[in-house]
């Protein structure tokens, strides 16, 4: 009789086993689709750019200012990182670049956002930046008109 619930325990034992070894694991979805890319601001400011920028243009959205900008080689490893840091997750709202992909104009809506603390703190770092590598870059406040800005910065291409 001891043998036969023990065989019974190990029986179920392996059953349970079994299950759950081969029945598909049900991931925990942790990421989702976001449906704005652009806000409201950003999107209007997008289709009057798209229409009035002269088609040997190239406008890129959202773009890691690490993919357009990079330290400079020869500086030490520590240096490089910490360079690297302050760039690599930051991103600039449009950028203009040229038909041979050379950046030509960076530009950023600044909603209400901007009027914080730590916001204006990074506008001043990304401006420097810009400075640094001889970038212009143009801010814009929602609210303004965007068709005269968009005007302005087609003018500054022109240029080129």
């Amino acid at each position: 009789m001891d043998y036969f619930i023990l065989w019974i325990f190990v029986l179920v034992c392996i059953v349970i086993y079994l299950y759950f070894q081969f029945i598909p694991k049900i991931k925990k979805q942790r990421y989702e689709l976001r449906s704005d890319f652009f806000n409201r601001s950003e999107f209007a400011f997008y289709q009057l750019l798209e229409e009035k920028v002269p088609k040997n243009f190239m406008i890129f959205s959202k773009t890691r200012i690490e993919d357009f900008i990079r330290v400079k080689s020869g500086l030490s490893k520590n240096e490089t990182w910490w360079l690297r840091s302050r760039i690599k997750s930051r991103h600039v709202d449009f950028l203009i670049c040229n038909e041979h992909g050379t950046p030509k104009i960076a530009i950023e809506i600044d909603g209400w956002s901007h009027n914080n603390f730590d916001r204006k703190n990074r506008d001043n770092f990304v401006n420097e930046l810009y400075n640094e590598v001889w970038l212009p870059i143009k801010h814009i406040r929602v609210g303004e008109n965007f068709e005269q800005k968009i005007d302005e910065i087609v003018d500054s291409l022109a240029k080129e």
